[in-house]
């Protein structure tokens, strides 16, 4: 891998900052809770997808996924995960398995943490 990607679990910051993504919508709290929604909705279909392109080694889905989550997580606050994401798009576009295989781990480790922040979000808001 070309950066070395700290594992989620050893890092004590934030994954998701709330002022960032209030920041892109003028602080309209209303709408970041719609986008949470609408990204927690969708995730579990995501999740679903990226394990089976896993399981049946489709590299190319693999990467399509991983284009899509770090997009979203990135629009949503959580510019600390896009470099994790952004690897496991280029190790599934070279279609380097042992890499492929030691990045999905991190992965969901990191969609879960910034699932619970968008959570957490959302119940501080009211949302």
């Amino acid at each position: 891998m070309k950066e070395q990607i700290m594992p989620a679990c050893e890092s004590n910051t934030s994954v998701f900052d709330s002022n960032a993504v209030l920041d892109l919508v003028d602080g309209d709290t209303e709408f970041v809770c719609e986008l949470i929604e609408t990204f927690l909705s969708d995730l579990p279909e995501q999740l679903g997808r990226l394990r089976e392109s896993a399981f049946t080694e489709d590299y190319s889905e693999i990467r399509n996924v991983a284009h899509r989550l770090k997009s979203s997580v990135g629009n949503l606050g959580g510019g600390t995960s896009i470099p994790l994401f952004r690897e496991l798009e280029c190790q599934a576009a070279g279609r380097n398995e042992s890499s492929v295989r030691e990045l999905l781990p991190l992965v969901e480790t990191r969609i879960e943490r910034f699932q619970a922040e968008l959570q957490n979000f959302r119940a501080a808001c009211g949302c």
